[in-house]
């Protein structure tokens, strides 16, 4: 049987208040019934020891409401209560008579009633009891009920909003995916017009289509890619950009280490390269940027650092290392670290990938 959180006691001021109605009304009718009320030890121990016998029940109905035989544990306990509720009330009236201040009472010829009374005394406040556990039992299971509504509700929000965004993003893709063969069957035609133009504008062109077409395929089922088709496309990067600057560009690349059997999720380690050429100053040739890229035992670690673009000093590095750090924590949750050291002129980049 699963235990409810239940609560005892959560607002003392309602129980005083009820504790006190109650008395009020005992006293009241005691009062009108016999015009007298006695004084004020002939009825606050009583009272005080109702209320210890109807919270001690209910604390009772709490730590055994879970056991499976609860109801025989619940008769055994009661018996018990009962029995010294009549010892304590009997030995404090003795006690109270010795210290004189309650009247003598003749036990012999009152026992057997005041036994009965106390017991039904007892009993009633236990049947008061069971009833305040039932009330709270029942507040926590709709409160239970209630939270488990919301999970659900929350949880199918979850779902809705990720059905939508990946309807979304296959929108995007296959808006990205509109006849590629046609781009790059432009991009052959461009190429063999240049190349008897300038050999090196058609170099130019073949890396962009090479690069842009590893962009837009090659992906398994999983998302993954060879990490050494990763790494050539860093290489043809590296190429295009030196094109573009007439081999002016201060870069040094130091790869490393087993790729062959490798995966990663394409396009990962470019983006890093690419926020070189983007943000970095590669024209200082006494301060050239640098890349490693080393994999050994399935642990993949690369460092970059580059001096930064005087315009960028105080500038943060775009959303292309947001969304790598995304994509990182989507597919390679507690197998990475990655590090940004971006204080002063000087950026650099560690990161550190379990990719298996």
């Amino acid at each position: 049987m699963k235990k409810l959180n239940v609560r005892l006691g959560d607002n003392v001021y309602t129980h005083v208040i009820l504790w006190a109605i109650f008395i009020t009304y005992e006293l009241s009718y005691l009062y009108l019934a016999s015009g007298k009320l006695g004084n004020f030890w002939d009825f606050a121990p009583h009272y005080l020891l109702n209320m210890i016998l109807l919270y001690f029940n209910t604390w009772c109905l709490k730590k055994t409401y879970a056991e499976k035989n609860w109801l025989l544990l619940m008769v055994l306990i009661i018996v018990l209560e009962v029995a010294v509720y009549l010892c304590i009330h009997f030995i404090g009236a003795l006690l109270f008579v010795y210290l004189k201040l309650l009247p003598n009472i003749d036990f012999h010829s009152q026992l057997r009633l005041a036994i009965i009374q106390e017991v039904y005394r007892a009993l009633y406040f236990i049947g008061i009891s069971f009833a305040y556990w039932f009330a709270l039992a029942l507040n926590a299971q709709k409160k239970l009920v209630f939270e488990l509504n919301n999970k659900q509700l929350t949880h199918e929000k979850a779902i809705a909003e990720m059905e939508k965004n990946l309807m979304q993003a296959k929108n995007a893709y296959l808006q990205s995916q509109l006849n590629p063969h046609l781009l790059f069957n432009t991009l052959n035609f461009i190429y063999n017009s240049v190349r008897k133009i300038s050999e090196k504008s058609a170099t130019a062109i073949m890396l962009l289509a090479d690069m842009m077409r590893y962009s837009l395929s090659n992906a398994s089922d999983e998302g993954m890619v060879g990490l050494q088709k990763e790494i050539d496309h860093i290489f043809n990067l590296i190429k295009l950009n030196q094109l573009r600057f007439n081999e002016k560009l201060n870069l040094k690349i130091d790869v490393g280490g087993t790729f062959d059997d490798e995966l990663i999720i394409p396009l990962l380690l470019l983006t890093f390269v690419e926020n070189i050429y983007k943000h970095g100053d590669l024209t200082d040739p006494s301060f050239a940027a640098t890349v490693s890229i080393h994999c050994e035992n399935h642990l993949l670690k690369m460092v970059c650092i580059n001096k930064k673009k005087k315009a960028n000093l105080n500038q943060g590095w775009g959303i292309g290392i947001k969304n790598a750090e995304t994509r990182l924590a989507i597919y390679y949750p507690g197998r990475h670290e990655i590090k940004i050291a971006d204080a002063g002129p000087v950026y650099m980049l560690t990161l550190e990938l379990q990719l298996s």
